[in-house]
């Protein structure tokens, strides 16, 4: 597992009178949640060398072998990746979420399951949940979330078929939410050559691949506890899981560390302002 940030930055505003420093406001713009990856699931196959080679992946391989470079990270951003065949504004879930994608020494960076896929997370304080998946034929899915005191939470969401499967843009309110807590959108887009047909991504289907983002919004009761596992459950064809993202409430002690920073910073400038 690997924090994106420890927190998002803080913002500083400086308000400068006639070209000297007059009045500074220290305005904290904390963002409130912590995204943590979670990479350390066990994986069996290659998105460069089975799925597409312009989905984002972790090291060129050769096509159709399973395996790329070992031991490499990617950083996955929906809302900044592209690459030469791209469709422009494919990414419909637009929430700032990323993914690190991580190859194993065999360089296998993506898992397949066709049955029960069992993640151990042991994360405390987790708010919501993100996975980036494809499928083999479309896929009917369900995931459960456990806690350390007994929180648990299932929901129950599609995967598109990662070769000519289309876009999905879906929101709902399940479990009892009054707002919407499960949210199922492409990621992103490509059209080409890939390996639909063949698992080999040299020689497949020429048309639309695609790689689909799920959001999880858990019951309140997981911010006080330890998120112990994911397990996501086949209903139907084969799920892919390529990356999965923790959001985190910080733990007081972070709070504490963020704003005595803050109150150190404005000490110091308002020493310098009175000079």
């Amino acid at each position: 597992m690997k924090y994106l940030t420890s927190l998002r930055a803080l913002k500083v505003t400086a308000l400068l009178y006639g070209g000297s420093l007059g009045l500074l406001a220290c305005v904290p713009s904390v963002q409130a949640t912590t995204q943590v990856f979670v990479t350390g699931f066990i994986k069996d196959h290659n998105v460069y060398t089975n799925l597409n080679q312009q989905f984002p992946n972790t090291g060129a391989g050769t096509p159709g072998s399973d395996a790329g470079v070992a031991n490499a990270t990617f950083l996955f951003d929906p809302s900044t990746y592209t690459s030469p065949n791209a469709v422009a504004g494919s990414n419909l879930a637009n929430n700032e979420t990323t993914f690190q994608l991580a190859s194993d020494a065999a360089g296998h960076d993506f898992a397949t399951s066709n049955a029960s896929f069992v993640v151990p997370v042991n994360l405390a304080g987790v708010v919501s949940f993100h996975t980036l998946t494809a499928a083999y034929f479309g896929s009917n899915e369900s995931v459960t979330f456990l806690g350390s005191a007994g929180a648990t939470e299932t929901f129950q969401f599609s995967v598109p078929n990662f070769f000519g499967g289309g876009t999905i843009n879906q929101s709902s309110a399940v479990n009892g939410s009054s707002t919407n807590n499960l949210l199922d959108q492409t990621a992103f887009q490509v059209n080409d050559v890939g390996a639909g047909g063949t698992g080999n991504s040299a020689t497949g289907g020429n048309g639309s691949y695609f790689l689909t983002e799920q959001s999880f919004v858990l019951d309140p009761a997981f911010a006080k506890q330890t998120l112990t596992s994911v397990s996501i459950n086949q209903r139907s064809e084969t799920v892919l899981v390529l990356g999965l993202t923790a959001d985190l409430v910080p733990e007081p002690s972070t709070w504490a560390t963020v704003f005595g920073g803050i109150g150190f910073l404005t000490l110091v400038l308002r020493r310098r302002a009175v000079r």
